[in-house]
């Protein structure tokens, strides 16, 4: 667990960790400099707890690395600080693990619920649209290609076999931690879905990363990001793009997966040189519709329309 500033639900997630029908060997936490109440209730659960030294301000990718990189079990389960863990998780979310010795990373479905313990009528998978398609490409051994496209394993839903570690560090700071494990897991093992509520994940307006039911006007909101700005955020998925490349070559990952980060990161760099005239765009744009990697790498029409229409500031 990692923590900032998160006394309002602190000890509610705590409870639960320790309540677990399988009680867990280590309960780990860094705290990245919290100035309310945390390392109060953090240090008033004695010995059940394990608090990491205080350090410099790490952010939350970096600050998770330096906590599972403490841990010393053979599975590790991260948490958000205002959850709360169901009874069973941790017995249901190792299971797997001892039933397939590829697999590196298990991800669940979570039940939203706000600040007052209330469920708020959805939940994680159909927050984040799950499709089906992206359903199979999991359990059919073919993860990394949906994760190439887009994230689909949260946090605070996730358990890992630890030798993950080695493959994932150093953790990118443009990536956020979930995102590079499951898809660093996906390259180079197998991952999971489980479609079990395992989690209720809090929405309390100031998650360093949370979801919202979709609703017409959330559906209108997204589609008006088709026209946004673009030289910002294809800069930034460069960049990412960039990272996952380096780490795959350095970890010796598969063929077949470095084939495809380097097809990721050839379309980013074509997509940021797009020229600023949306006129221009065209003929350019139909030669990498024709590649395939719209398809492959990227979503389709929708980026395409993107790349037609979106300003170029």
């Amino acid at each position: 667990m990692c923590t900032y500033n998160g006394a309002p639900f602190l000890s509610r997630q705590i409870d639960s960790i320790l309540a677990q029908t399988v009680r867990p060997s280590q309960v780990v936490i860094r705290d990245d400099g919290s100035t309310d109440g945390t390392l109060r209730i953090i240090e008033s659960y004695g010995d059940a707890l394990t608090l990491l030294p205080a350090g410099p301000r790490l952010g939350v990718t970096r600050n998770f690395e330096q906590a599972m990189s403490a841990c010393s079990g053979q599975y590790i389960a991260l948490s958000d600080q205002d959850d709360v863990w169901e009874p069973h998780k941790l017995e249901r979310m190792r299971q797997p693990f001892t039933a397939d010795d590829t697999l590196r990373l298990v991800g669940a479905n979570a039940t939203a619920i706000d600040s007052s313990d209330q469920p708020m009528g959805f939940d994680l998978f159909s927050a984040i649209a799950l499709t089906a398609a992206e359903k199979a490409a999991v359990s059919d051994g073919r993860a990394f290609d949906a994760l190439i496209k887009r994230p689909l394993f949260t946090g605070a839903t996730i358990m890992v076999r630890r030798d993950l570690l080695d493959a994932a560090r150093p953790f990118p700071e443009n990536w956020l931690h979930d995102e590079w494990l499951a898809i660093i897991a996906a390259a180079t093992a197998h991952v999971l879905l489980l479609p079990d509520q395992l989690t209720r994940y809090r929405q309390h307006g100031a998650n360093v990363a949370g979801v919202k039911k979709k609703t017409a006007f959330r559906r209108l909101s997204t589609a008006r990001k088709l026209i946004a700005p673009r030289a910002a955020r294809n800069q930034a998925l460069w960049a990412r793009r960039e990272s996952l490349l380096e780490q795959l070559e350095r970890i010796n990952a598969p063929a077949s997966a470095i084939a495809k980060a380097k097809d990721a990161l050839v379309h980013e760099e074509f997509r940021s040189g797009l020229p600023k005239s949306r006129a221009m765009r065209i003929a350019p744009i139909v030669g990498e519709r024709r590649t395939g990697r719209y398809d492959t790498v990227d979503y389709g029409n929708r980026e395409v329309l993107r790349d037609l229409l979106a300003s170029p500031r």
